[in-house]
């Protein structure tokens, strides 16, 4: 399945592709809004593990670096280091 450009294996167990897009438009929604607390309760909390790949969130990261918020992109990096701890991708950035 590819999705945001990126190729996945499989869809998480219990989700389809609706969901996901629901999934992605609201944390980009939340994003937006520069409020670290609500994003990284909505990453913690509203979505269920595997609903947001590893690379997206590592993409959104980037994003929010080179737009200068750096509070926002330390917050996403910081949640791929906690539920992607085997990957080396998000590791480099703590």
């Amino acid at each position: 399945m590819s999705w945001g450009g990126r190729e996945f294996r499989k869809l998480p167990p219990g989700t389809t592709p609706e969901f996901l897009l629901q999934t992605h438009t609201t944390l980009r929604k939340t994003i937006r809004t520069g409020d670290t607390t609500t994003i990284r309760n909505a990453l913690n909390h509203q979505y269920p593990t595997g609903a947001i790949a590893e690379p997206y969130v590592n993409e959104l990261g980037y994003h929010a670096l080179r737009a200068g918020s750096h509070s926002v992109a330390i917050t996403l990096f910081t949640f791929n280091t906690r539920y992607y701890p085997a990957s080396a991708t998000p590791c480099d950035r703590t």
